[in-house]
């Protein structure tokens, strides 16, 4: 098996334009979505990693491409906005120079749309500052925190209204009628300084002739005081309820498989392909990984194998979950609880199921509450898939209100909720996963699913002042209450380059090439011009094994910054 077929590439954005359009699987929830992402209007395509915002934003791109009657599409990706977060805490213009970063990006854009609808825009480019080239310098310097005085030129060239006004030229000198702008990645999470002023560029550019759509994650993403979910943007998800038709669901997954995973899935049996789809928890991407793992597995046995690949994809989802304790370090006790919370439902609903049947609860409802910090908890988890939060709750009694949840299968899964006895009967955890739901959730209390030390731990984690030691008592307090001293967040970025390899998930073999060329830590990949080259030098290491290792790298810091 080739496992470097870009059947298994995981990732939307390292695909070709042909191979986006040949693998576009559309039913009626889907063809909802890019009916928002091609109307008029502003809308949020809200969903975690893996649902399939990209290819949804990609789709709607090259449609407009090819297709003369349909809106202008200018389509960015700011998913490497994190390599500017460093500014905020080493240029006094860091919020302008995101700023102008954001407006060059969509300008830049304007050429790679005209470039493939075979349209002259070189009229309305007569500023010499906006040229093509200059742009992608600007854009490079910025990425790597090279800002240098002779930038300033673009810095006050571009704003919101003239960007506004070249859309429009753009509009007017294709013959077409509006415009849409696809903004990929606008999930800032990192820097909320920089999501505020990404939000009010979104509204400024927004006309009757210019909408503008932003994939965001669900849960944790703030737009600022100035923008207001519902009123400025309609909110579109973009995460399936698999739970809400199982059978459709299945089906839609078919499609995937029958376009684009045919040949890699024919010696599986089919039973386990079955599972995988519904332990994806209607993520593809998460789908293509089991399938892979699946195949890569070196166990004798089905069962032995399966157990292999659930284990290892769990694992890695809680690591990244966990992982928001690094980025976010405000935020770690309630993280840490999180995982306790997500841990006591799986245990709670497992046991319940495993005395069931013919019938199935994966749902829960926790009643309301009035504690913030658990509510922020949700949110995290909602963000990191591990929680799929339903849009309506459920009433029990005079003022019981039960905010209905279903937990991630592949965890229900692991817990064996569906199995009875110790075999491995794929047929009846299938029978037992597809069985009708009971009427009512399993319904639970905060603090019936917390104890009281988790109930405690519920608040900020925020670090104290570096002058005078005396601890915040806000999160978003920019100067110390007792010295006066402005207080500086650490940046997520550098703790990101300051992280050990051991931290990567790397074979063994791939461990021990990067030890033997000196990578110590994450930072030691850029530091070095060509990082490949230096991969090459150790025994036994060709172009093939050494690209492997960088993309891995780059990789772990992409999920871990985005």
């Amino acid at each position: 098996m080739d496992f470097d077929k870009k059947e298994l590439e995981e990732r939307s954005d390292y695909l070709d334009y042909d191979q986006v359009v040949d693998w576009f699987v559309t039913d009626n929830y889907f063809e909802n979505i890019q009916r928002k992402l091609l109307g008029t209007g502003a809308k949020l395509l809200i969903g975690p990693r893996g649902t399939g915002k990209t290819h949804q934003m990609l789709i709607s791109h090259i449609n407009c491409i090819s297709d003369g009657n349909k809106p202008v599409s200018l389509y960015v990706s700011f998913n490497r906005y994190y390599h500017l977060e460093p500014l905020m805490s080493r240029a006094s213009n860091a919020i302008k120079i995101f700023n102008t970063w954001v407006l060059s990006k969509i300008v830049l854009s304007m050429y790679e749309f005209s470039e493939k609808a075979n349209i002259d825009i070189s009229a309305l480019m007569r500023d010499p500052g906006l040229a093509k080239n200059k742009l992608e310098i600007f854009i490079g310097k910025a990425e790597k925190g090279l800002f240098r005085f002779e930038d300033e030129s673009l810095l006050e060239i571009l704003n919101v209204s003239y960007v506004k006004n070249l859309i429009e030229d753009l509009i007017i000198g294709s013959g077409r009628k509006r415009a849409i702008l696809l903004l990929d990645d606008a999930a800032l999470t990192l820097t909320p300084e920089f999501l505020v002023d990404f939000f009010e560029i979104f509204i400024g550019l927004k006309s009757p002739n210019i909408s503008p759509k932003a994939s965001v994650y669900p849960g944790t993403t703030e737009y600022g005081s100035k923008f207001h979910l519902g009123h400025d943007a309609e909110k579109v998800e973009c995460w399936i309820n698999v739970t809400d038709d199982m059978f459709s669901y299945s089906t839609f997954m078919n499609e995937v498989i029958n376009k684009r995973l045919s040949e890699t899935i024919k010696d599986i049996d089919s039973e386990i392909v079955e599972i995988f789809k519904y332990a994806s928890f209607g993520i593809p991407r998460a789908f293509i990984f089991l399938i892979r793992s699946y195949i890569q597995s070196n166990k004798s046995t089905r069962q032995s194998k399966f157990n292999e690949v659930i284990d290892q994809h769990s694992n890695l989802i809680k690591i990244e979950y966990l992982s928001l304790k690094k980025k976010i370090p405000q935020f770690s006790n309630i993280i840490e609880v999180g995982n306790n919370f997500f841990d006591a439902i799986i245990s709670d609903i497992s046991i319940i199921n495993k005395e069931l049947v013919g019938t199935r609860n994966i749902i829960i409802g926790i009643e309301e509450h009035t504690n913030n910090m658990a509510e922020r908890m949700t949110q995290f988890l909602n963000e990191a898939g591990l929680l799929y939060k339903h849009s309506s709750s459920v009433s029990h009694g005079h003022n019981r209100e039960y905010i209905r949840y279903t937990p991630h299968l592949l965890f229900l899964l692991k817990a064996k909720a569906f199995s009875s006895g110790r075999g491995f009967d794929t047929k009846k955890i299938l029978e037992q996963l597809l069985s009708p739901e009971k009427k009512h959730p399993v319904r639970r209390k905060l603090d019936t699913l917390l104890s009281p030390q988790d109930i405690h731990d519920l608040k900020l984690n925020l670090p104290p002042c570096t002058n005078c030691g005396t601890v915040r008592i806000q999160d978003d307090q920019r100067f110390c209450h007792k010295c006066g001293f402005e207080l500086v967040n650490n940046s997520a970025f550098e703790s990101c380059m300051e992280l050990d390899v051991n931290a990567i998930p790397f074979t063994k073999f791939q461990l021990q090439v990067v030890k033997e060329a000196n990578f110590k830590k994450i930072k030691d990949f850029y530091s070095v011009q060509n990082p490949v080259s230096e991969l090459r030098k150790v025994k036994l290491v060709g172009v093939y094994r050494s690209q492997e290792i960088l993309k891995r790298v780059l990789s772990i810091v992409d999920e871990f910054l985005t």
